[in-house]
């Protein structure tokens, strides 16, 4: 009877720590809730406002160090990088591609439209028909390992609350036998809460997360989605969340 009561403790440890643990971590996101604000809803601080852009279709990322027009010879971006976003200096405007899924009618097959748009400083948005002559990639300040718990970071994620547990994430043969090799398990889906800096400003967003750890994840666990480029030269920066199974969301940094 005592071996059975020392198991029954054991095991009552065993539970307990891991939904002890869970259930301050859902406080703090009560805590968190208040202040912070959902980054479709936007965000203000002291001289900068954050606000979700409503563009058609999806925007695309861009692998190509170099772009071409239809003639060979004429190089159309000058300077490449991995992203979302191109710059073009001579109208300083920004212009991202966009995929618009047709669906098939009449006998054709369905297929993705390529679409442009540009948008100036003021975040007006204008369709344009191609990508402009002499672009160049912008960067993306967030690296493969980014350091999401350090608070020296453009972008600090203080809190992650674990909402939504997966629990085919328990299987050890889970993903095993995918044509595609399978893919990243992720136990946990909640808001992560993020300081966003800018030119000395920190706006306070939330946006969707995945975390691959169960109880204590390390930076490299994260899943958020996030891309984050700055035009400082311009008094503005971009936010690109990019989704899981739906289009990216693009968010607009500009002064007030």
């Amino acid at each position: 009877m005592k071996k059975l009561k020392r198991v029954l403790i054991v095991i009552g440890i065993i539970i307990g720590i891991p939904l002890l643990i869970i259930l301050i971590n859902n406080f703090a996101g009560a805590y968190y809730n208040g202040r912070y604000t959902d980054a479709d809803k936007g965000a203000s601080s002291e001289h900068y406002t954050l606000k979700k852009l409503n563009i058609p279709g999806d925007i695309e990322y861009h692998f190509d160090d170099v772009a071409y027009s239809a003639d060979p010879n004429d190089t159309i971006i000058k300077e490449g990088n991995d992203g979302h976003l191109y710059y073009e200096g001579a109208n300083k405007k920004i212009i991202i591609q966009t995929g618009v899924y047709m669906p098939a009618r009449e006998g054709n097959m369905g297929n993705t439209i390529m679409q442009y748009y540009a948008i100036d400083k003021d975040g007006s948005i204008t369709k344009i028909d191609s990508l402009p002559k002499d672009t160049q990639s912008v960067k993306d300040q967030l690296v493969p390992f980014q350091k999401w718990s350090d608070k020296s970071q453009v972008i600090y994620m203080r809190h992650f609350t674990k909402q939504d547990f997966d629990m085919p994430s328990l299987n050890p043969l889970h993903g095993m036998g995918n044509p595609t090799g399978g893919h990243p398990s992720y136990y946990w889906d909640g808001p992560a809460y993020y300081d966003l800096k800018f030119k000395g400003d920190i706006l306070k967003i939330k946006l969707p997360c995945q975390s691959g750890a169960f109880l204590f994840t390390a930076d490299h666990e994260y899943y958020t989605g996030l891309y984050y480029y700055l035009l400082p030269e311009l008094d503005i920066a971009f936010l690109v969340y990019s989704k899981t199974y739906e289009p990216n969301a693009i968010y607009m940094i500009k002064h007030k």
